[in-house]
């Protein structure tokens, strides 16, 4: 018995440290990375139950920071009005994820001919959002913390050990609205979803996270399933071009998927740094993601300079972009228009919420709100910008291709190896890790060796 409670301590342990509280965290690989959730079951049946008894969408970290800090916080979420609450901040992290690109690809417009035109430069624009959010949080540290708070936020050494994932997932955000300028917003959301797949191949490798037979075969259909939108999307896309302009709109196309897929190589890898550099970084919420500005700062910037001398935009000005006509005086006659503030501040908005918000969700929750924002992309695109390419025709294909990548992910990370193993009683017989590890996947093996015991009374176990 001391040993099991010592093996249950230790188990406790270690599935606290999977659930990784720095800001830096990419949500595909937190998905792919937890053993276990507190919704997961072998059945539909077990997951509508376990949904219903837990009563919270966050995640059991953040249940337990509340049972131990703010019990009546904790009881109101479990009533009608907590229920509420929610359902509301369950559909705003669903709309962070959906509105992003709709947002880019809005900004990304004339607003006088509502035609495709460049009027910023990518990095410019994210390395301003990242400067509101490193001085937001500076000011924060300040409130709480006095001048020692904000010592820490600037802290040579910390923003050093936090800049390798910072400054990659920099780039790879720049690289996301680059990508915009050539495919539209729904063809963004899908290729993201790759990073699921990149993310559990690269835990396979680097952290020996073993899946189950039925997460391949998932992660199998779900590679089948972009590859078909994809090519879906392409036939489309040509036949709606002129005959003229077939080989230019594919080749942008092609361009456009050629940078979306860096991305999603450059934020799989970064998932990995990030987990090993900061599993014990035990400074506060605000503190982590002022350092991370830091270098997301630099590192938009430094895209933007090489955005600036590729295009050559040296005479567009800071807050210009390709497509303005420079004036006499070498200023940029299109200035940042109100559509591209409001996406300045959106992202602001959204990285802040993101990593204070999404990060506390159940790592089901958190894949259901992805890729139901996949499912509301394509209809805000269709609604907002009129991207529809292909007609009705092409719209049931997509559609049906997208509910099915949506059912594909929740099996995906609903299929986990169940509860874990510190949730045994301390009295249950001394067995080998191994036999443990079955009993959580399949009860019913163990069933009957265990109430067996030599004709003498049934041995009792949870």
């Amino acid at each position: 018995e001391h040993q099991l409670v010592s093996a249950a301590q230790t188990d406790t342990v270690e599935c606290n440290h999977e659930e990784n509280n720095h800001v830096l965290a990419d949500d595909a690989f937190e998905v792919c990375k937890r053993k276990s959730s507190r919704l997961s079951g072998g059945s539909v049946k077990e997951f509508l139950k376990n949904s219903l008894r837990s009563g919270t969408i966050l995640s059991e970290k953040a249940v337990n920071d509340l049972r131990h800090r703010n019990p009546s916080a904790l009881n109101w979420l479990m009533s009608y009005s907590g229920a509420a609450a929610q359902a509301f901040v369950f559909f705003i992290c669903i709309n962070l994820f959906a509105l992003s690109p709709i947002l880019v690809r809005w900004a990304k417009r004339s607003p006088v001919t509502e035609e495709h035109a460049d009027t910023f430069i990518d990095g410019v624009l994210l390395a301003s959002s990242n400067t509101i959010v490193l001085v937001a949080m500076c000011c924060v540290a300040y409130w709480v913390d006095g001048v020692s708070g904000l010592k820490q936020c600037l802290d040579p050494k910390s923003v050093m050990k936090m800049s390798p994932p910072s400054l990659v997932f920099a780039v790879a955000d720049c690289l996301s609205l680059i990508a915009l300028s050539y495919v539209d917003a729904a063809t963004c959301a899908i290729v993201m979803q790759f990073k699921i797949v990149i993310s559990a191949i690269l835990c396979r490798v680097f952290l020996n996270r073993h899946l189950l037979a039925v997460q391949w075969a998932c992660l199998c259909v779900l590679t089948t399933n972009l590859a078909v939108y994809l090519r879906l999307d392409n036939i489309f896309l040509e036949r709606s071009a002129a005959p003229e302009d077939q080989a230019q709109t594919v080749a942008a196309f092609i361009l456009g998927l050629t940078i979306l897929f860096s991305r999603v190589m450059l934020s799989a890898p970064a998932g990995v740094m990030a987990d090993a550099l900061f599993k014990h970084t035990p400074s506060p919420f605000y503190v982590q993601l002022a350092q991370s500005m830091v270098s997301s700062v630099l590192a938009s910037i430094g895209v933007a300079a090489v955005q600036v001398w590729r295009e050559d935009l040296w005479d567009h000005g800071v807050f210009g972009g390709k497509d303005c006509s420079p004036t006499p005086e070498g200023v940029c006659a299109n200035m940042w228009n109100s559509r591209v503030l409001l996406l300045m501040l959106w992202f602001a908005t959204k990285t802040t919420v993101a990593c204070l918000l999404i990060k506390r969700l159940d790592v089901v929750w958190k894949g259901i709100a992805d890729t139901l924002a996949v499912l509301l992309t394509y209809v805000y695109g269709i609604m907002f910008l009129g991207e529809m390419k292909g007609g009705w025709a092409a719209f049931e294909l997509k559609f049906t291709l997208i509910l099915s990548l949506f059912f594909t992910v929740l099996g995906f990370v609903v299929s986990k190896s169940g509860p874990p193993l510190h949730h045994f009683s301390p009295h249950m017989p001394h067995i080998p890790h191994t036999v443990k590890r079955s009993f959580v996947m399949d009860a019913d093996d163990l069933k009957l060796p265990l109430l067996k015991n030599d004709g003498q009374a049934p041995m009792h176990a949870e």
